[in-house]
């Protein structure tokens, strides 16, 4: 297997790796699995990989990687993964069912005070941060499937966070690319957070009075596990942003 080598650096110090193939190829996946904590990471590796690419045959190269993140407008992510969706249509609204707005399922007590508590508290002095956003929509999630009828849900639906999501499109000169990001919440029935195909809904956090702009990643996160679903009976998916207001 070939393999290449390297020694020195431009500050002079010393340093001496050998990778072979599968090394290098698992090497350009290491950014993807890091904690968000970790990203400072990412350029060093990114310069390794560079180095060792001329070792990965074509048909191995990890494709060109575009970020979820990256899509500003909700109509640019829709034209992208061949969404039917007009923004300013309002037959693609959704609406709530008339009984379920004439008996809405309240709140919690406990946790309807938790979250007044935090948004009154004098040792918050900003509350448009997007952590503290999360915050709350963390203990609405929990209230919401603590009041499902079916107290069984739990042996078959998992809600996992910072959930890892790649779909592999065409770009603008259709040359093929991975789009890739991390949904803030996924709630699904698969063992492991990876299991896109397992994911039924995707939830997604923005910073206080700005739901709007997370509309594009929500899409094309949605468009990922739709695709992943695609050999499964239901291929519905489901998908919310919110800004806890």
């Amino acid at each position: 297997m070939p393999k290449r080598k390297a020694s020195g650096d431009r500050s002079g110090n010393s340093i001496s790796l050998e990778l072979d193939e599968e090394q290098i190829a698992a090497l350009q996946l290491v950014p993807d699995l890091l904690h968000p904590s970790l990203n400072c990471l990412v350029p060093v590796l990114d310069s390794i990989c560079q180095v060792y690419s001329d070792v990965i045959p074509p048909h191995k190269r990890a494709l060109p990687t575009r970020q979820a993140i990256d899509f500003k407008r909700t109509t640019a992510a829709a034209k992208a993964f061949d969404i039917d969706f007009k923004e300013d249509d309002m037959s693609y609204v959704f609406n709530l069912k008339t009984e379920h707005l004439q008996d809405p399922r309240q709140i919690s007590e406990h946790f309807a005070s938790v979250i007044k508590d935090l948004k009154s508290s004098d040792y918050v002095s900003v509350r448009h941060d997007e952590s503290f956003c999360r915050t709350v929509l963390d203990l609405i999630i929990m209230d919401r499937l603590r009041q499902l009828e079916d107290r069984d849900t739990h042996h078959r639906l998992q809600v996992s966070a910072e959930v890892p999501v790649a779909i592999r499109v065409k770009d603008i000169y259709g040359n093929d690319q991975m789009v890739k990001g991390r949904a803030d919440w996924a709630l699904g029935y698969g063992a492991d957070k990876s299991e896109t195909g397992a994911i039924l809904l995707i939830v997604e956090a923005k910073p206080y009075e700005s739901a709007p702009i997370g509309m594009p990643q929500l899409l094309v996160y949605m468009a990922a596990v739709h695709k992943a679903r695609q050999n499964r009976v239901n291929k519905s998916v489901f998908g919310m942003v919110s800004d806890s207001k």
